[in-house]
């Protein structure tokens, strides 16, 4: 196959390039104040002006109306009262460390913790988690996870 016609990210052999990634995240029960959209508008910045390799993201994932309706101890995700999911992810070459992009996430959640609820996303494991029950599960955590 010419060059011209390679996959972005693939070598000429055709095989995909390994990439190693770490996420974190949060919810938040109210709307980002201007305060917090500046907070991680800087971190992002800040990410674009280092020269370090990877990459890094923001997903923020609206809640509310149907998924709101459930009782928030009705399943195992509880965050029923939360308005949004900030999902900070980090992602590397696989022959580095990713010292720099778990350096990144771990300054991006403490900035943003402030502005957060406290809970976090279940399919995230985060070992930096203090309460990873509480957060994960929250009022439901007694009986969670079965």
């Amino acid at each position: 196959m010419p060059p011209s016609r390679h996959h972005p990210g693939r070598q000429p052999t055709g095989v995909l390039q390994r990439e190693t990634y770490a996420a974190r995240s949060d919810f938040f029960n109210r709307s980002l104040s201007a305060a917090g959209i500046r907070s991680l508008l800087d971190q992002l910045e800040h990410h674009a002006r280092s020269r370090n390799s990877g990459g890094v993201s923001v997903a923020l994932t609206a809640l509310g109306g149907a998924v709101n309706r459930v009782s928030p101890q009705a399943t195992a995700f509880v965050h029923r009262n939360s308005r949004f999911l900030a999902q900070y992810t980090a992602s590397w070459p696989a022959a580095r460390t990713g010292a720099a992009a778990t350096a990144w996430l771990d300054t991006t959640h403490t900035a943003m913790r402030r502005h957060a609820s406290g809970a976090a996303y279940q399919n995230y494991t985060d070992p930096n988690l203090t309460d990873w029950r509480s957060a994960y599960y929250g009022p439901a955590a007694p009986g969670w996870p079965h």
